[in-house]
């Protein structure tokens, strides 16, 4: 069965839902940073397989080096759509990056917020060019 990445951004919003209603701060905490984190791994694994799909001819790494091999190929890409896609990951990127690594997170919640929506606007980039690949 082929994983639809679509319920992994699901799942991070209903995890951003359970923060606000959770009263243990702690759990709280890791209930955001979890989804920060989550909203970034679905729209990055989203991205990638539209890169395999759309340009095969590109090889990506299968390391870690996969994420910068998709950012920079958004990033790089010379119509403003594809650099938006990119410049969105990175960001989302670095936000997961310090959900996960820091040992203190400053406005988790705003954090969180920034993360969903711009995964959001990754979501509907990617259907644009979908829309303008087919055209």
């Amino acid at each position: 069965m082929k994983f639809d990445w679509h319920q992994l951004f699901e799942l991070a919003n209903e995890l951003a839902r359970q923060a606000e209603s959770e009263t243990e701060p702690q759990k709280r905490e890791a209930l955001r940073r979890t989804a920060i984190s989550r909203a970034y791994y679905a729209v990055f694994c989203l991205s990638a397989a539209w890169l395999r799909e759309h340009f095969p001819q590109v090889t990506l790494p299968e390391s870690g080096d996969i994420h910068r091999g998709v950012i920079d190929f958004f990033e790089w890409h010379q119509e403003a759509e594809y650099k938006q896609v990119g410049v969105l990951l990175d960001s989302l990127r670095k936000r997961r990056n310090r959900a996960d690594y820091a040992s203190r997170l400053q406005d988790s919640k705003d954090v969180l917020a920034r993360s969903l929506f711009d995964a959001n606007r990754v979501l509907n980039a990617l259907s644009g060019l979908e829309t303008s690949n087919a055209a």
